[in-house]
């Protein structure tokens, strides 16, 4: 029998809106699915986030030798995900790491060569990990060899780094088991007492290109799906747990139109309060109506900047009046929060520029606008071009936040853009304490349209309409 352990690190995050780790619960569904002679625990460093998540891993890390420890790496919480796997390796020196998710897909080699890490699962896990552990039940003599024709994977042997091609993206996601099937590992007791929500996923991917963002690469510019029917047994699964708040992780929700509404329905039918996150050109009138008379809470949209030039240079294919209507849709149809998201010192924006978002941001008061500090990530056109979209890093990018800058860009210096990201924090409040806002208490306030939903001449704001709104 193996012993796997699966590491939750922390995130940063406010601790009192945790959140179940649907990557992990994928990995523990799949590897029970295939009937692995194995036993599992995480340890889930998140989850003590309220207290010291470092003196909780002192405390349980050292208590149970595991045999492999899977991790998942990402971005903004690399150098707190990092020092947790070595703190494991130097307790179980003996310990196969195996470490995914988003940056270690990005950076397969440079996270070989981090301290501890042994093996590297590159894209989707959900068939790589099982094959790892079929492989390793074998035994260890021998093992990377036997894992050799394995796609989406590397590793390094003596020194030499194995790096295998991506696997096929899975376009049937149906044939996976449901992250319902790995809940038993978490404290769903803690989730239960938490005023956050539990995540589900009916999507994976995104077909766009925006310059700044990784989804792109990540997901080789496609998005595959899972049937409403496959969604509406896990939301049942959910429900016989005794909840009845998700939100959906999809990076576009509703960009099926015919198969959101066969969701929404079952939602409703089930009596969840729901949140997601879409594109503002992909919702209507009529759309939003039928999400929010079936339980609809929280609608997400990634603004970004209010200038028309600034999207153009983003890629997003998307307009200013796009967004405006979207806004001003979801106020008419009353859904009861409006969440979106904008980044400050994006490249080519002046501070009147910025500004100039705050105010169109500011004019609708039943919206929650959260501002981060952009900073390019690993895997974006942004990112490979630094020069030439006229952005520097001024500091170590290691030490990158989603709240404090660490660039300068042709038009702003990296003062100037953190006393914009102080304005924007001061007036809309601080990013990290609304990203889970408490979708129940958001169900119990719902409310009928605002009495300015139109935005009046908001519509074509000055400043905007000259940039091809």
């Amino acid at each position: 029998m193996l012993r796997i352990a699966l590491l939750n690190p922390p995130s940063g995050l406010e601790r009192a809106f945790y959140e179940i780790p649907l990557n992990l619960a994928y990995l523990v569904a799949c590897v029970r699915a295939r009937g692995l002679d194995v036993e599992m625990r995480v340890i889930d460093m998140e989850l003590h986030a309220d207290g010291d998540p470092w003196t909780f891993l002192e405390s349980e890390g050292p208590r149970w030798s595991p045999d492999v420890l899977a991790a998942p790496l990402y971005t903004y919480s690399l150098p707190a995900c990092l020092g947790a796997i070595q703190k494991m390796k130097q307790w179980h020196p003996d310990c196969l790491v195996v470490v995914g998710g988003p940056h270690a897909t990005l950076a397969p080699r440079e996270m070989l060569a981090q301290p501890g890490v042994d093996l590297v699962v590159v894209g989707e896990g959900d068939d790589s990990f099982v094959e790892i552990i079929e492989a390793l039940l074998q035994g260890r003599q021998g093992f990377f060899q036997r894992i050799e024709h394995l796609d989406g994977i590397a590793f390094a042997v003596e020194g030499a780094v194995r790096q295998k091609p991506r696997r096929t993206l899975i376009r049937d996601l149906d044939r996976l088991p449901l992250a319902t099937d790995g809940y038993d590992l978490f404290d769903l007791h803690q989730v239960g007492r938490a005023p956050g929500f539990v995540p589900v996923m009916s999507s994976r991917g995104c077909p766009y290109r925006c310059v700044f963002c990784s989804s792109a690469d990540l997901w080789e510019h496609r998005i595959n799906f899972r049937s409403p029917e496959n969604v509406g047994a896990e939301l049942e699964a959910i429900r016989s747990h005794g909840f009845d708040v998700v939100n959906f992780r999809d990076d576009m929700f509703t960009i099926r139109r015919r198969r959101t509404i066969a969701i929404a329905q079952i939602l409703g039918k089930l009596g969840f309060a729901w949140g997601c996150e879409t594109r503002a050109d992909r919702v209507d009138a009529e759309l939003l109506r039928i999400l929010v008379d079936n339980g609809l809470c929280t609608i997400r949209f990634g603004i970004e900047s209010f200038h028309q030039k600034t999207l153009d240079l983003l890629k997003k294919e998307e307009t200013v009046a796009d967004l405006i209507r979207a806004i001003e849709l979801c106020g008419e149809a009353g859904v009861p929060e409006v969440r979106n998201s904008f980044m400050v010192g994006l490249p080519g924006e002046t501070e009147e520029d910025i500004l100039e978002t705050f105010r169109i941001a500011g004019s609708y008061p039943f919206t929650t606008n959260r501002f981060w500090a952009f900073s390019p990530v690993l895997g974006t056109e942004i990112h490979a071009r630094m020069d030439s979209f006229g952005v520097r890093w001024t500091t170590d990018p290691e030490k990158r936040s989603s709240t404090a800058s660490i660039v300068e860009t042709d038009l702003l210096s990296n003062d100037q853009i953190n006393r914009l990201v102080k304005t924007a924090h001061d007036r809309f409040g601080h990013p990290l304490t609304r990203v889970h806002r408490d979708l129940q208490a958001v169900s119990r306030a719902r409310r009928g349209p605002p009495a300015s939903a139109s935005g009046g001449d908001l519509l074509e704001p000055a400043g905007v309409a000259s940039h091809g709104a």
